[in-house]
């Protein structure tokens, strides 16, 4: 998908681009990186605390562009509009390592039906407008509201991280910081300007969005160790009690062939 602002380039340009965005592919998936984990490598990663994340925004804001850079470190400029991609990052984030389950969404309004779907599983949310676009900034509280409606949730119970992509296009902003500040203050939400082409600020959104969700797990499981738990009534336990007894030592009774009782045993209840 071409990005806003561009001027019209030739086949020839296009092609070239294209076959060097493909040549960065393959020497990443040559690299070292991908060599196969051992037994013990592949035990630690299944231990790793998974984070499902979902990238949410408009069409052509660059969502793709910055899972991309995120996962290969790479900038690929045209792409085909996405559907949906399901991408999975390990992370290492203040000394804590994280498997990372990115949900990259459409932005389309053709799709905007899967959104719920897409919106009740997340946990953490990449919330993604183009500085360059007004429409895309206009239309983030459109999607921030979508989402509280499909978590059902409070505000401080998932974490959603307000991100202007395309800093590198300054001399086209049509959104300023301080705009984008404001929008994230209304949900209280860390705020960040990135560039997928440049990589500035990639990497530290997807860390916010692990701490994010780390605290709110951290106070859940603090809130549950101090929520009392309730204890069973008296009546319970003086019907728990006599059950007990009955059932145990109090009626126990001995028949005879001719089915008359001759030996009885009596409990005594205090």
């Amino acid at each position: 998908m071409r990005r806003r602002g561009e001027g019209s380039s030739s086949n020839s340009n296009q092609c070239f681009h294209l076959l060097f965005d493909i040549v960065k592919i393959i020497k990443y998936r040559n690299s070292p990186q991908e060599e196969t984990r051992s037994p013990h490598a592949a035990e630690a990663v299944a231990a790793m605390a998974e984070i499902r994340v979902v990238t949410v925004g408009q069409g052509g804001v660059g969502k793709s562009a910055t899972v991309i850079y995120l996962l290969r470190g790479i900038f690929i400029e045209t792409y085909d509009p996405t559907i949906e991609d399901l991408h999975r990052k390990q992370m290492r984030v203040d000394g804590f390592a994280y498997m990372l389950a990115i949900l990259d969404t459409a932005g389309q309004e053709e799709f905007s039906a899967m959104q719920g779907e897409w919106f009740s599983t997340g946990e953490g949310f990449v919330l993604m407008y183009a500085i360059n676009d007004r429409k895309s900034f206009d239309g983030c509280k459109k999607l921030r509201q979508r989402i509280y409606q499909a978590k059902d949730l409070k505000m401080d119970e998932f974490t959603i991280i307000v991100v202007g992509n395309k800093a590198d296009l300054e001399e086209e902003r049509e959104v300023s910081k301080e705009e984008g500040q404001a929008l994230a203050a209304e949900s209280g939400s860390p705020f960040f300007e990135v560039s997928a082409k440049e990589g500035s600020n990639v990497v530290e959104v997807f860390e916010a969005v692990v701490r994010g969700v780390e605290k709110i797990r951290k106070n859940k499981a603090e809130e549950e160790e101090l929520t009392p738990k309730r204890s069973p009534s008296f009546g319970s336990l003086r019907k728990s009690t006599i059950g007990k007894l009955a059932s145990g030592r109090g009626d126990d009774v001995q028949q005879p062939a001719n089915g008359k009782d001759k030996t009885k045993k009596f409990c005594t209840l205090l």
